[in-house]
């Protein structure tokens, strides 16, 4: 199946994706390299390739491809490992998360064995699967996850029915918590960039840019906020775009200890009426607040259902009273209670997030489905 590098020629990068003069000169750039390398060791002369700079980004991806698979043309993965892409520099090794690792606990490790990372890749490797234990505490501490209740142990393998074992047997974590904290060894600070994005139909208008502060204080308003409306374990369904917001309200639910659904697409083209939740599940609504879109549909239900009753020459007051609103400033946001007349339990819990609290023009509600 294809051809070795020797075999390529101009016709083939035409096809790739070159122009005609392009492909000829860049057939007698590729010559030139083959020749320079000696004998013929697919690594050594992919690794003059890279050296060379002779892959430009502008060359049509197909090119690539060509020139990648013709280099390894039947080498033997089995034998040689795998057909390396990249070969960092010692400096560019050692400024890797996993050679700054190696750098730090390889020499207490391995002892004389440890040289640098990209010598000492598979050594370090096989220590890692024979002492799972020194290694992944290693891992977490360098992650620097908080656990809530930490592991037994790292990997359980007394189970045998279980392939692989158990990992972190016990153990109990946030990890919406774990993301928002700071980090040195992975040199995030609270000023650090968190989300960097476009407002929907502003391209043309500069990036908005939110610190890793910045998005943990919006999180956790929004956490205390559905921590006083629901209990640890409801389960919350979002249906919303992937916006900065959306990234907020994500965070901030598993922040607060609840379950996170993710509706899926097919379901929210439908109408959302249509859409049955068992037990007694919360949805989260997001439409922009200029359209008035959940508005638009309450009215359009209330006109259909006055339409099956026929038409009446005085209008009469709503059944549904309106009972007690409880607003706390200090989170920002407000709890209504519809009741209908003669019931006494709610048949709608509606909160609704103050507008500073996102700050970004959006209403978001929450509503309780029975």
């Amino acid at each position: 199946m294809g051809k070795s590098i020797n075999e390529v020629g101009v016709k083939d990068l035409v096809i790739a994706g070159l122009a005609i003069e392009e492909a000829i000169d860049f057939e007698r750039q590729l010559k030139d390299a083959i020749n320079g390398c000696d004998g013929f060791d697919p690594k050594e002369l992919w690794r003059e390739l890279m050296a060379r700079k002779f892959l430009k980004p502008w060359h049509p991806h197909g090119v690539h491809q060509l020139i990648y698979y013709s280099v390894y043309h039947n080498y033997d993965e089995s034998i040689h490992g795998p057909p390396l892409y990249w070969f960092p520099t010692p400096y560019q090794s050692r400024c890797t998360n996993l050679g700054r690792i190696m750098e730090s606990h390889g020499p207490r490790l391995l002892g004389a064995l440890y040289k640098d990372p990209i010598t000492s890749f598979r050594q370090f490797h096989k220590f890692s699967v024979q002492h799972p234990e020194i290694y992944w505490s290693i891992i977490l501490n360098e992650l620097s996850l908080n656990f809530a209740v930490a592991p037994k142990c790292i990997l359980d393998t007394s189970n045998k029915s279980k392939h692989g074992g158990t990992w972190l047997p016990g153990s109990a974590l946030n990890i919406a918590d774990c993301c928002l904290q700071s980090n040195k060894y992975l040199k995030k600070q609270d000023d650090s960039l968190a989300i960097v994005w476009h407002n929907e139909g502003c391209d043309d208008h500069k990036l908005e840019h939110m610190t890793l502060k910045q998005l943990r204080e919006e999180v956790m308003l929004v956490a205390n906020a559905l921590d006083v409306i629901f209990t640890k374990g409801d389960a919350i369904a979002v249906d919303m775009p992937m916006t900065a917001t959306a990234v907020i309200i994500y965070l901030a639910i598993i922040l607060a200890d609840l379950l996170l659904c993710q509706l899926l697409t097919a379901l929210l083209q439908m109408k959302l009426q249509l859409v049955y939740v068992s037990q007694r599940q919360k949805l989260f609504l997001h439409r922009d607040a200029e359209k008035g879109e959940i508005a638009a549909e309450r009215k359009e239900r209330k006109e259909k259902e006055k339409g099956k009753k026929g038409k009446k020459k005085k209008k009469k007051k709503e059944e549904e009273e309106e009972g007690p609103t409880a607003i706390d400033p200090k989170l920002g946001f407000s709890i209504s209670f519809h009741f209908p007349r003669g019931k006494q339990e709610p048949l709608i819990l509606e909160m609704r997030l103050n507008i500073r609290v996102f700050a970004y023009g959006l209403r978001c509600e929450c509503y309780e489905m029975r």
